[in-house]
């Protein structure tokens, strides 16, 4: 496995250096980099990551739905 800078042009990865490949030869790309991030997707982000491992998300979510049962009972009354 190799890798090998490129630039996007014209809907193409153009390589920046010489590949030594046969022509014809089939090659998987790794494709690293993308569109920029808003800022609301850069906190979105930054917030998944400190959260991490923290909380129990199928807890969570049976929170949730116990919170949603005990607001809309206590509403009956």
């Amino acid at each position: 496995m190799r890798t090998a800078r490129a630039r996007f042009a014209s809907g193409v990865p153009e390589p920046l250096l010489r590949l030594d490949l046969d022509e014809g030869q089939e090659v998987v790309p790794s494709i690293e980099g993308g569109p920029p991030m808003d800022r609301a997707g850069q906190g979105m982000r930054a917030a998944a990551i400190v959260w991490k491992g923290t909380h129990d998300p199928e807890k969570v979510k049976r929170d949730i739905y116990e919170a949603r049962l005990t607001a809309s009972r206590a509403s009956l009354k």
